[in-house]
C-alpha cells in the first residue's frame, strides 16, 4: 500500500507498556535514527520514529515501537504525535534543494 508522506500513517510493532518511557523522535535520518535504536532497542523504551517517506518504514520498524509517516507542517499529525510522549526529540536537517540520508 502507498502512502503519501503528508498523510498521518502508524505502524506498530509491540503494545505499549506504561512502565517505559515514551520517547518521540521527529526526523529520524542519521542522528535520530542511532537516538531511536540505543532507547528502543537497548533500553527498552517506547519509541515513535517519524519519516517522511513511505519506503523508510520498514527500516524504521526495527529500531522503533511505532513508525509515523508525516510531513513537518502537518499541524493535526504533529498535536497526535506529541500527545501522551514523555520526551520529545527534533533532529532535522536544514532545509535545502536537495535530500541527504545517511547510511546506517
Amino acid at each position: 500500500m502507498h502512502t503519501k508522506p503528508s498523510e498521518f500513517t502508524v505502524t506498530s510493532q509491540q503494545q505499549h507498556h506504561s512502565d517505559l518511557a515514551k520517547i518521540a523522535i521527529i526526523g529520524c535520518g542519521y542522528v535520530g535514527t542511532a537516538l531511536a535504536r540505543y532507547w528502543y532497542q537497548e533500553q527498552g523504551h517506547s519509541v515513535t520514529a517519524t519519516t517522511t517517506r513511505q519506503e523508510r518504514v520498514t527500516e524504521l520498524e526495527e529500531v522503533a515501537t511505532q513508525v509515523v509517516v508525516m510531513k513537518g507542517e502537518d499541524s493535526q499529525a504533529m498535536r497526535s504525535l506529541v500527545k501522551n510522549q514523555d520526551t520529545v526529540i527534533l533532529s532535522i536537517a536544514p532545509i535545502s534543494d536537495r535530500q541527504v540520508d545517511a547510511e546506517v
